[in-house]
């Protein structure tokens, strides 16, 4: 049996549809705080189903796989392409967002530099969740858009290692209470870009605008929708809103320093 998953942002739905069980429940825990009825925003549909050799992805492009886990983050990505191309006025950040007094704090940077784990504990500080992955920018007024995938932390922390080895670390699911999610826009008030080194103590060093929009530009997701303009988008967003690097060895004493430090 063919099951659908409807999937929103900003008023507008992916629609995942699967007859695989697995699958299907990747999808709900996943977006299971985007998850929403059906209604008539659907702007693309994805569509995974048993094959012959395996399974099968079908959309604008398609991929067959004898593993359904091989799928899963492919899925991930073809439907956050939807969403970016359908919304192409926003600027997509690699990083987290998280609300206090609302006002958000930004956590770009690569993958393994502990976002999910900072903006998690944050969380549990009483911080609001908008995302641990994707921060969708509305450049015009510098303000950030709910994008609240789950958020996932690699079991064992942040910690040096090589890609393949970064990649194989299991995740765990956070759980964050309904009422702590922010479903609003909010202005962004400062920009953290994380760096883990290890036995290192935490430090919040203010950085350079001219160093702050590079960094963002290593962020910067659909810098091909842009190109030039998107050098200037990034370069204006750092001269407006502060941006520090964050240096940390230790997520817990990390983000009680974010905690104590910004948007007090």
């Amino acid at each position: 049996m063919i099951e659908e998953l409807n999937i929103e942002f900003d008023g507008e739905q992916v629609t995942v549809r699967t007859d695989v069980a697995e699958m299907r429940d990747f999808v709900a825990r996943t977006y299971q705080l985007m998850l929403s009825d059906r209604n008539d925003s659907v702007i693309s549909h994805l569509e995974v189903t048993h094959s012959p050799g395996g399974f099968s992805f079908r959309g604008e492009s398609e991929l067959d796989h004898g593993e359904i886990s091989g799928l899963y983050e492919y899925v991930k990505y073809q439907l956050l392409v939807q969403f970016i191309r359908r919304r192409q006025d926003l600027l997509w950040l690699h990083a987290a967002a998280v609300v206090r007094n609302g006002k958000a704090v930004i956590v770009a940077g690569p993958s393994g530099q502990g976002k999910s784990t900072l903006s998690t504990r944050l969380c549990e500080k009483g911080w609001s969740f908008m995302s641990d992955d994707i921060a969708p920018v509305r450049m015009a007024s510098n303000e950030v858009l709910p994008f609240p995938q789950s958020p996932f932390r690699r079991i064992g922390g942040t910690r040096e290692v090589d890609r393949p080895t970064l990649e194989a670390l299991e995740k765990e699911t956070v759980s964050i209470a309904p009422e702590s999610i922010r479903r609003q826009a909010a202005p962004i008030a400062a920009i953290v870009f994380p760096v883990y080194r290890p036995d290192t103590s935490s430090s919040l060093i203010p950085m350079a605008p001219g160093n702050a929009a590079f960094e963002l530009l290593r962020s910067y997701t659909n810098f091909v929708d842009h190109k030039e303009s998107g050098v200037a988008r990034a370069s204006e967003l750092a001269r407006q809103i502060p941006a520090y690097q964050l240096m940390y060895s230790e997520g817990i004493d990390a983000a009680g320093l974010l905690n104590s430090s910004l948007l007090g």
